[in-house]
């Protein structure tokens, strides 16, 4: 993956990480504002022409109109299906458009960044240094593998309730208990990450495995949440492992 495609995906997941506490329907607004500033960094990182413009129509496509279609359907699905249409449609016309290539100006900001980094690291150092990948696989092992997972578990009917009697409905999600989840699931998929792609130490995923289980172990008595608590373990390992040999 060339670095061009790569900062442009992490330009567009960068604005998605304000998706990540957006549990129900996006208001139109909120998608317009995203998609707006969507658009501002593809075009300062790449201008408004060749293989931009794509990128363009896809967030016009994908993002603007949000807030209009998660209220038909189903927000994760929609987040899901916008992810792979913003990343795939450059690609899939690059043979007519040509490839992402920096706006000049891009590539003077970056010129300024390697003259900084090398000043403060030193140039060998600085050369070597892989910072755009880890910067990629963090954002997509935050928003984007959160998503992803949450609609597994909805699928199989995983998603954690209340206790009958804390409300009026038994029906209702378990709010408190989602978040926890969503926060505690993101710093275990970049531990796992980190773990995987530079310390190449697969018995420490054991331990951490076991750790987020012995914090949680009381509550390990429920059935309910104890398949909740293996499949959301079981996937976040898998989103790390995959991350990390694509990435790492």
């Amino acid at each position: 993956m060339d670095i061009e495609y790569q900062t442009y995906l992490s330009l567009l997941l960068i604005t998605r990480l304000a998706l990540l506490r957006q549990d129900g329907p996006v208001s139109l607004g909120f998608s317009m504002a995203l998609g707006a500033s969507q658009i501002l960094l593809v075009a300062l990182g790449f201008g408004l022409s060749g293989a931009a413009l794509p990128a363009i129509a896809a967030i016009a496509l994908f993002t603007l109109p949000g807030g209009i279609a998660e209220r038909w359907v189903s927000p994760l699905w929609w987040r899901l299906l916008s992810l792979f249409g913003l990343a795939v449609t450059p690609a899939l016309l690059q043979p007519l458009v040509g490839e992402l290539a920096f706006s000049d100006a891009a590539l003077r900001t970056g010129d300024l960044a390697d003259g900084l980094g090398a000043l403060m690291v030193g140039a060998e150092r600085w050369e070597s240094a892989r910072i755009l990948s880890p910067l990629l696989a963090v954002l997509v092992l935050a928003n984007e593998a959160n998503i992803a997972m949450r609609v597994v578990l909805g699928a199989c009917g995983l998603v954690p309730r209340r206790p009958p009697g804390d409300t009026d409905s038994q029906a209702e999600t378990d709010t408190r208990e989602f978040n926890a989840g969503r926060v505690i699931g993101i710093l275990e998929r970049w531990l796992m990450f980190a773990v995987i792609a530079y310390a190449g130490d697969w018995s420490a995923l054991g331990f951490i495995i076991a750790a987020k289980g012995l914090v949680r172990f009381n509550k390990l008595q429920d059935p309910i949440f104890a398949e909740y608590l293996l499949v959301g373990t079981l996937l976040s390992t898998l989103f790390a492992i995959v991350v990390a040999a694509w990435l790492g």
